[in-house]
């Protein structure tokens, strides 16, 4: 009984053991002793509904980003590459829930155990999506914020914020490619650091409007010099005796 309603609440962060109240999602305390289930048992199952209600804070999350229409392509992409994490959870839950099938002696502390890599993963996770939706990060701006998430002596944490940099490098690349091979910016957001400017302003490039004048008037004379007529009269007679 207590492995199937840990499963049920490492998926959903709640279960029937858990909730004081069946009808309200948002109440989360367990009854406080149970008659059938050890205190021991007890404690474990608050830490797996702890972690099955991470996995659903990120859950919403990607979700939200998928709805919203003006996420970015930043955002969009870190969303895509948290979601395979997601999904890589979720592979975890049905291998324990066949393992759970197959022998049924096993106990909370086995899952509890198999899930230690999640247990670590998902709070820092939780606290990187409230860090980038409290400050309204986007665009370039999320890259210096998921690299500092990348400097943990968590070798496992920090291959997975990695994985989630290097998503969002892609996006990043691939607009740098564009504008230097194609000399197109592609940025539907307006995230790129580098834009496109129709409105030329001659004097912040150090050039002034008569300097220009001057140049043109002096590639003018230049082509129309007597010097430059002799030259092309005489190659013109030059080339009648060939």
């Amino acid at each position: 009984m207590a492995l199937h309603e840990a499963l049920i609440a490492l998926q959903t962060g709640c279960s029937g053991l858990l909730t004081l109240k069946q009808d309200d999602p948002h109440f989360k305390k367990r009854l406080p002793t149970i008659s059938y289930v050890h205190q021991g048992e007890l404690e474990i199952l608050d830490r797996l509904t702890q972690i099955g209600q991470h996995y659903r804070t990120l859950d919403e999350y990607i979700q939200n980003i998928f709805k919203d229409k003006t996420s970015g392509l930043y955002i969009l992409s870190f969303a895509f590459e948290l979601r395979s994490i997601l999904q890589s959870y979720l592979n975890c839950l049905s291998q324990l829930e066949h393992e759970c099938l197959i022998d049924t002696s096993l106990t909370l502390s086995h899952l509890l155990t198999s899930l230690t890599d999640y247990n670590l993963l998902f709070p820092s996770l939780v606290s990187l999506i409230n860090t980038l939706q409290s400050n309204g990060y986007r665009g370039c701006q999320i890259l210096d914020i998921i690299r500092r998430c990348t400097l943990d002596g968590n070798t496992m944490l920090s291959s997975t914020m990695k994985k989630l940099l290097c998503a969002c490098h892609r996006i990043l690349i691939k607009q740098i490619t564009s504008i230097l091979t194609r000399g197109q910016v592609y940025d539907e957001y307006g995230e790129f650091f580098i834009g496109l400017n129709n409105n030329i302003n001659i004097e912040a490039m150090g050039m002034t409007t008569p300097s220009v004048s001057r140049m043109t008037s002096t590639v003018a004379s230049r082509s129309h010099s007597p010097d430059r007529d002799k030259q092309f009269n005489l190659q013109v007679n030059l080339n009648d005796f060939f």
